[in-house]
């Protein structure tokens, strides 16, 4: 399924629509360029768990700790380049029933990673500099549902 933002905004209000998909237990992968909208979705998605803080990339922080109404860790494996800096960052660590793991760049893990629960990925539309298109799939989950639940001022495309 597809949905196309405008603005940064509009892409933060996706996350926090998505907000509500997310689980306790689940891994989310996000995908796409430089610039694409991947830390600006987390920022909606922690707004939609009513989280006060500043949401930012934790590119050279590695993980990012939110805790609201729901715990989310936001990583980014941007700077991993090898099974070495894989395994001494610990992501391990962050899959856990208890909260959400959202994790930026998460096909360059992949080779030692790739049971996502969520996979996002995130482009540049060729009609406006503005726009994203945001590409996403759940496993276990119909199509059906999850329309069910993403319903609003998105465009939805198949």
């Amino acid at each position: 399924m597809q949905v196309t933002t405008h603005s940064t905004e509009e892409t933060a209000r996706f996350g926090e629509t998505c907000s509500r998909l997310f689980k306790p237990g689940d891994s989310v992968s996000l995908l796409g360029d430089l610039g694409t909208g991947k830390t600006v979705f987390v920022r909606g998605i922690m707004r939609g768990f009513n989280y006060k803080g500043a949401v930012t990339s934790p590119t050279y922080t590695l993980v990012h700790d939110y805790k609201a109404n729901q715990r989310v860790y936001h990583a980014d494996c941007f700077r991993l380049r090898n099974r070495a800096q894989v395994l001494s960052a610990g992501l391990e660590e962050y899959f856990s029933d208890n909260s959400i793991l959202i994790v930026e760049w998460a096909d360059l893990i992949a080779e030692y990673y790739d049971q996502w629960n969520w996979i996002l990925k995130f482009s540049y539309s060729e009609k406006s500099e503005n726009s994203r298109i945001i590409t996403f799939s759940r496993h276990e989950v119909s199509r059906e549902e999850t329309l069910k639940i993403i319903i609003g001022d998105f465009n939805t495309e198949t």
